[in-house]
């Protein structure tokens, strides 16, 4: 009985552990910052990437699609997400050029690296009829 008890105790203790181990708590998303996130080289960069990468739908009056991204510690885009949605293709077309955009310069609080969130309209061009 002293084994079945001490095995039972070495099982419940292993467990408690795992579970301690695999625990994270939830990563604070900053929306405002100090030094908010910026894509590499700027706001004018970041209009010269989306001229030269954007595929634009056919359209005869201009669409916006808003889009929400985080850009984590280390510059990644991640969680992109439509917030105001137009057609399929140009919800798709934003969420492709938004998760193929290089690393962001991280945003900083407090002089620490942190997760911010972005919130970025897409615009697409009426093109004109011929």
């Amino acid at each position: 009985m002293k084994h079945f008890i001490f095995l039972f105790l070495i099982i419940l203790s292993g467990s408690v552990y795992a579970q301690q181990e695999s625990f994270q708590p939830p990563r604070r998303v900053f929306t405002v910052a100090e030094h908010p996130a910026q894509f590499p080289g700027g706001e004018e960069a970041l209009q010269k990437y989306f001229s030269e990468n954007l595929i634009q739908p056919q359209t005869r009056k201009e669409q916006t699609v808003v889009t929400t991204f985080i850009v984590n510690e280390t510059g990644v885009i991640q969680d992109v997400q439509v917030l105001k949605p137009r057609k399929k293709a140009f919800n798709d077309e934003a969420v492709r050029v938004i998760k193929n955009m290089p690393a962001w310069t991280p945003a900083l609080q407090s002089g620490h690296v942190v997760a911010y969130k972005v919130e970025l309209p897409v615009v697409f061009h009426a093109q004109k009829q011929q």
